[in-house]
């Protein structure tokens, strides 16, 4: 992947975005990580129940520049743009398999990490904004 086909699919592609890292979540058993290119200078960093695309923990996250974005995103992922998979392409979803108490475990210690801010989140951003919903309440220590 280069920028050239980030910029592509933010311009033409039917979501406007790009998602380039979805794999099951290495701290959270059951959950999928999604990262998507959302503007020039904007991700959105999900983590969601696998299986579902939406209701999960959503971020969006704010960079300087370009280039600021690109390099926090290759230090999180552990590899370099050219080396990124476009999965907004290839459709790939990870297979996950948990048992139950292993994904009640999993939920408890996001809850827990969320409310602590230890999730591991892209470093740098100028910016974060979580949306309204029952995770920001987790994150502000309101809800269960």
């Amino acid at each position: 992947m280069d920028l050239a086909e980030i910029r592509k699919y933010l311009s033409v592609g039917s979501a406007r975005s790009v998602c380039i890292d979805c794999r099951e979540h290495p701290n959270y058993a059951g959950y999928v990580r999604e990262i998507r290119v959302i503007a020039d200078t904007e991700i959105l960093f999900e983590i969601n129940v696998a299986g579902y695309d939406e209701g999960g923990l959503s971020i969006k996250m704010t960079y300087r520049d370009t280039d600021e974005m690109v390099h926090s995103l290759e230090g999180y992922l552990g590899k370099g743009i050219s080396q990124w998979e476009n999965f907004s392409k290839t459709g790939r979803y990870p297979a996950v398999e948990t048992t139950e108490d292993e994904f009640q475990k999993a939920t408890r210690r996001l809850k827990l990490d969320l409310v602590a801010g230890e999730v591991l989140l892209p470093f740098n951003a100028i910016s974060t904004e979580m949306g309204s919903g029952y995770w920001k309440n987790v994150a502000q220590g309101n809800a269960t």
